[in-house]
């Protein structure tokens, strides 16, 4: 998960290391912050973020949404929860 600079201020959340490991298997030096719950509806998530430069637009990441359980709707471009589990709740 990436937050920018400017929401991490706003929050008020603080920092606990300095270094991240890229998809790619790349390292490199950013701030990163202790757990932040990430909520969806009726679902939630905990996790650390990365704190990008200015007003970079958020990223939520893979494991994030794989503990929420949500998909990516290509068509309506949001994210929603698993159908599979919506139809298993009786």
């Amino acid at each position: 998960m990436a937050i920018n600079k400017n929401k991490q201020q706003v929050l008020e959340i603080h920092f606990i290391e300095k270094m991240v490991v890229l998809g790619n298997g790349a390292i490199a030096e950013f701030d990163t912050t202790g757990s932040i719950m990430v909520k969806l509806k009726n679902t939630t998530a905990t996790c650390n973020a990365f704190v990008l430069e200015g007003d970079t637009e958020t990223l939520l990441g893979a494991i994030p949404m794989e503990e929420m359980d949500v998909l990516i709707h290509p068509k309506r471009q949001e994210l929603v929860p698993n159908p599979k589990i919506l139809c298993m709740q009786y």
